[in-house]
């Protein structure tokens, strides 16, 4: 059964870090409630319970450290080594003093062996942590749309053994090759490769339509993925991301404001997880925009960024960032603020041409002025 990781207070008006089991997120904010607890923020909604499935990490951390990696920055090299070096404290001096002293003794055979654990204890941390480190890699590529990149990574993520942390699931790399190659312009190998995850037994219906959409949006095939994400949104009604993506591909393809306002309503009535938070105030950014509302859509979008900067050690919300920044400079020019939207211009300017959009980048041009 599913967990879903959550802060709240809880009936004695104490602050809690746990997990809950639910079967869906829904069922867990209910079940939480009826508990007595209340302010509940989750960190996990049901797309991250699929994930989990998949991944099936032998690793469980506490709650409230689990809840905190979502928010702050992952290891780097460097990083790694100094944590183990804290790790160990006293032995990481021991073990060099022990290896100088036998050396300057002339026991060089038995200095190896000190020196060997010396190596051993500062590259560990490397091997260690080397998932973690393709997977930034790979989520920056993706935020600069280098599908070459991400297509390599990806094959090396999935030569990963299950001995490493983490290791990686093959339906997991099956996706990400899978948009890759549709952001290369190889949709019929990438609709191949997609079925590693979409005929996986632990993924459902509604999450591989989620997946198989964000492909046809890579490869700009906007009507399908539409279509798809309305598939995905019916069969899985209780999920704010789901209907979040949803409604901003109305807004910003059809430019309906009316229609995602009304899935908008539904939204929020739902639990969700925190990271949505910033998504609801660019989709009302979205459909102010759609419907003219120029001062409303700056305003929802300065939130936005606010918002998502809370969230910017997750290399994927820099690319929401940059999103929410190109919208709002949109957004100050149509409100007439062009030197703002030009100031905005120039810190997208390098992102839209990664994105390589012509009608977005036109857009922008056109609202920043001469």
């Amino acid at each position: 059964m599913p967990e879903f990781l959550f802060i709240a207070l809880d009936k004695h008006r104490q602050e809690v870090a746990e997990r809950f089991a639910a079967d869906t997120l829904v069922q867990a904010d209910v079940a939480l409630r009826e508990l007595g607890h209340s302010r509940i923020r989750f960190y996990t909604d049901d797309i991250g319970a699929v994930s989990q499935a998949l991944f099936e990490s032998p690793v469980k951390l506490p709650a409230l450290k689990a809840i905190a990696y979502t928010t702050q920055p992952m290891p780097g090299p460097l990083r790694s080594i100094w944590t183990m070096s804290k790790q160990l404290g006293p032995t990481l001096i021991v073990i060099p003093m022990l290896t100088v002293y036998l050396v300057v003794s002339g026991h060089w055979l038995w200095a190896c062996v000190p020196g060997s654990l010396l190596a051993f204890f500062m590259v560990m941390p490397l091997w260690i942590t080397r998932a973690t480190r393709l997977f930034t890699r790979l989520n920056r590529a993706k935020v600069w749309q280098r599908w070459d990149q991400v297509l390599a990574i990806a094959v090396k993520l999935g030569g990963i053994k299950r001995g490493e942390r983490p290791s990686v699931p093959a339906p997991w790399v099956a996706q990400m090759r899978a948009e890759a190659l549709a952001g290369l312009g190889r949709m019929d190998e990438a609709l191949v490769m997609f079925r590693g995850l979409e005929d996986h037994p632990k993924v459902p219906r509604w999450y591989s339509l989620t997946m198989l959409a964000a492909v046809h949006s890579i490869a700009r095939n906007r009507d399908r993925a539409l279509e798809l994400m309305r598939q995905a949104a019916a069969l899985k009604p209780d999920s704010a991301m789901i209907a979040i993506d949803l409604a901003s591909l109305v807004a910003e393809w059809l430019q309906d404001g009316p229609q995602a306002g009304e899935i908008l309503e539904k939204v929020v009535r739902l639990p969700m997880h925190e990271l949505c938070r910033p998504h609801i105030s660019q989709l009302r950014g979205l459909i102010a925009m759609a419907d003219g509302q120029w001062p409303q859509a700056v305003e929802h979008l300065r939130r936005a960024i606010e918002e998502f900067a809370i969230w910017r050690s997750n290399t994927l919300v820099e690319g929401s960032i940059f999103r929410a920044t190109v919208l709002l400079c949109i957004a100050e020019g149509r409100n007439g603020k062009r030197p703002e939207a030009r100031k905005l211009l120039g810190k997208v300017r390098k992102f839209l041409r990664a994105l390589d959009d012509r009608e977005l980048t036109q857009r922008c041009m056109d609202a920043a002025g001469p």
